[in-house]
């Protein structure tokens, strides 16, 4: 709090949409709110390929039950998506620990028992029972953009990854020595981006495990579908027919933060021309007596 006090002005990587409630108004008004870069693929991959790569992973992976009982029955839905009826839910996990989601998979199960449950990133050997397949990949982006719901921890680059997509989130923050993780899932869940564990059992026992009203929920539409911020899409004057909505790629505060230390000469040009004009301060108003 005492480098906060003294500084001229923060920068956040994260849009002010997701700063907690708990911030002191004074730290807000200080802040350049950057957003997160954003780096979406223009072009996605469709929900066919997407079947190819489970088909894939399936193949080569630990799975804790047939094929045919669940991955085939996605594939079938390939040849009438009306009849679509086998939920993706996919788990990921990153490296920083993994312990609080890998304790709800027998219970995600249980709650689920045809669903067809993914694992991307790291697993311990006694909930390997729990799910499907159990993967590493290089791009998540098919998985939730494809996926009935997302389960996942809340560290700020899972956040960024998910944080444009309307795909069903629910938030399991692990534990942190500043609870960061908790206090960004609270405020996901404020924000009506995500549910909490509770909210996500609470709501699929009541409501027959229908993932468009789990969809209403969250985000108020019908369907889960990419999509852009759109907020962004409102900053950014960004104007596009309907087939190319969900493949813009939208620029963010932190792209232009980010190629703009490589348009100065010198990091006292940059500092001067571009950063300050940004917080409102001139190069006289950083001089201090």
């Amino acid at each position: 709090m005492g480098a906060f006090s003294g500084a001229l002005a923060l920068l956040a990587p994260y849009p002010k949409a997701l700063e907690s409630t708990h911030t002191s108004e004074w730290v807000c008004d200080k802040t350049l709110y950057l957003d997160f870069i954003y780096t979406q693929k223009t072009e996605l991959c469709t929900y066919e390929s997407f079947i190819d790569i489970l088909a894939k992973l399936s193949a080569g992976s630990e799975i804790s039950v047939p094929k045919s009982t669940r991955l085939s029955s996605i594939e079938a839905q390939l040849t009438d998506k009306s009849e679509a009826t086998t939920l993706i839910i996919t788990v990921i996990k990153g490296y920083g620990g993994h312990k609080a989601i890998d304790e709800k998979l027998p219970a995600l199960r249980s709650l689920l028992p045809n669903a067809l449950i993914i694992s991307l990133g790291p697993i311990d050997d006694d909930k390997r029972c729990c799910i499907d397949i159990s993967a590493e990949v290089d791009d998540v982006t098919p998985f939730i953009c494809h996926s009935n719901y997302l389960m996942m921890a809340c560290g700020l680059n899972a956040v960024a990854q998910a944080y444009h997509y309307d795909t069903p989130l629910i938030v399991v923050p692990d534990d942190r020595p500043h609870n960061e993780q908790a206090v960004m899932a609270e405020t996901l869940v404020t924000q009506n981006k995500a549910l909490n564990w509770q909210q996500f059992k609470t709501l699929m026992s009541v409501n027959d495990n229908q993932p468009e009203f789990i969809a209403q929920t969250i985000h108020g539409q019908s369907k889960p579908h990419p999509t852009t911020s759109v907020d962004n899409i409102e900053k950014n004057d960004v104007e596009e027919d309907s087939s190319k909505k969900t493949n813009a790629v939208i620029s963010t505060d932190a792209q232009a933060f980010m190629h703009s230390t490589t348009d100065y000469p010198t990091t006292k040009r940059w500092f001067e021309n571009w950063l300050l004009p940004r917080l409102n301060l001139t190069p006289e108003s950083t001089i201090k007596d």
